[in-house]
């Protein structure tokens, strides 16, 4: 659990994993060198729970909060799960259980809500496909990242894969076509057992400073990888299609506004999903 000033949710996070129906856990903290109370707050639950690891470092960002956490993994699977997040309490009994049964498995994610700061809670995805099992392999991440982080990977494969690149504004996405490159087998359980805070910051992000790290991340993993030509050709269509769309946003922006052009596309992309 990276964790950056996060004193307003922590105690949320940690209480729903002591929740869970399965109690076979151990939590590692990593507080990215906060200056709330969030460190103080950690500390204090790991002296009532012995399952509970507290690091601290300096504030290095997310990805190097994630790395230092896994040095301290000793299950075979790490469990994601952000410090302003919750987990619903059959999440780890659900994915245990699919393990379980599907050893060969070394990611699985789930449908998970998003909670705004309104209290409003909506469906991550409305895609008729969450709606039943489905895998991913590799080619399906060169287009976009598909998965959110509330997700459960084989220990190994992060380690193999040396976890979560640094240099990248993005490293979910670097770390998934990491590990799918390596040929990660990746179940989505139809199951709703996660809740994302969306906080007013996320929703006002530019998307085109999403739009261009992603073409950063894109270009350089197609330039040092080796690919077939298929692939090859996915990764040009991918970054043709980010630079147009950012090209697009540019000129909408300037027409009628960043808050309406979103309205519209967000709009779009909805339909179509549920089409």
């Amino acid at each position: 659990m990276p964790a950056f000033n996060a004193s307003l949710y922590i105690d949320a996070a940690i209480d729903s994993i002591q929740a869970q129906t399965f109690s076979e856990w151990e939590l590692v903290i990593v507080d990215d060198g906060s200056s709330d109370t969030t460190l103080e707050i950690a500390r204090n639950r790991q002296e009532r729970d012995a399952r509970i690891t507290v690091v601290t470092q300096e504030n290095q960002g997310e990805a190097s909060a994630r790395n230092a956490a896994l040095k301290y993994c000793r299950y075979n699977y790490t469990a994601f799960l952000d410090a302003d997040d919750i987990w619903k309490p059959s999440f780890l009994a659900s994915v245990y259980d699919y393990l379980s049964a599907h050893p060969e498995l070394d990611v699985i994610s789930c449908n998970i809500e998003r909670l705004y700061e309104s209290g409003e809670v909506r469906a991550q995805w409305t895609d008729s496909r969450y709606q039943g099992e489905f895998s991913l392999s590799f080619d399906d991440f060169i287009s976009s990242s598909k998965l959110a982080m509330m997700c459960v990977v084989r220990t190994q494969l992060l380690k193999n894969i040396d976890g979560f690149p640094e240099g990248f504004k993005n490293p979910d996405y670097a770390m998934w076509l990491n590990a799918f490159y390596q040929g990660a087998q990746h179940l989505h359980i139809p199951k709703t057992l996660g809740i994302y805070r969306m906080h007013d910051s996320q929703i006002t992000q530019d998307v085109r400073d999403i739009r261009r790290n992603d073409i950063k991340l894109l270009e350089y993993f197609s330039a040092t990888h080796t690919l077939t030509s298929e692939q090859k050709n996915l990764f040009q269509q991918t970054i043709r299609k980010h630079k147009r769309n950012l090209l697009l946003r540019n000129l909408l922006y300037r027409l009628i506004g960043v808050e309406r052009t979103e309205q519209i596309i967000l709009s779009r992309r909805l339909s179509a999903e549920s089409s």
